[in-house]
């Protein structure tokens, strides 16, 4: 069975998601940092932002300007 972050990279790793998503995601309590990038390569219109977790893993999420 999937780990807790395990499911969280599979739902939101290098998708685009909503502000109230990003906070939810920022007080999970396996989130250790979320770190603005800047601006999305992969996604002109976004912000890019690293999430990563205790365990040492990461993902990233992208915000609409």
């Amino acid at each position: 069975m999937k780990n807790t972050i395990d499911k969280m990279i599979e739902k939101f790793d290098y998708k685009i998601v909503t502000l109230q998503q990003l906070e939810q995601i920022e007080e999970s309590e396996l989130v250790v940092t979320v770190k603005n990038i800047g601006n999305s390569g992969k996604y002109p219109s976004c912000q890019w932002y690293v999430v990563e977790f205790a365990n040492g893993e990461e993902m990233d999420v992208y915000i609409e300007n």
